[in-house]
């Protein structure tokens, strides 16, 4: 039992840095703001959101963005004649 109590937290505090995080990304708030209302000290959420950030950085987007994460007919299939005409257009026509 003492098991799932522990594993309970780890998600716990997994997720509520995630929250963390996430909320500083979308309000583009201060941190002192966001220590305020999740009622934590500022160092915490500057503590969570480097740890978020280093674990993406690390597990996330290795894994799951980046060039290599298509191949070359899937990368030839998203290049459309609109993404072609905003990419390669002469910057002095029109």
């Amino acid at each position: 039992m003492r098991k799932i109590t522990n594993l309970k937290m780890i998600f716990l505090n997994i997720f509520k840095a995630l929250v963390v995080y996430l909320f500083w990304l979308r309000t583009n708030s201060s941190q002192q703001i966001i220590a305020s209302l999740f009622s934590i000290d500022q160092q915490d959420v500057s503590r969570l959101c480097s740890q978020v950030r280093n674990c993406l950085t690390k597990d996330f987007v290795p894994l799951y963005m980046g060039a290599n994460q298509m191949t070359r007919e899937r990368w030839l299939d998203h290049n459309s004649v609109l993404v072609k005409s905003l990419l390669f257009s002469d910057i002095n026509s029109g």
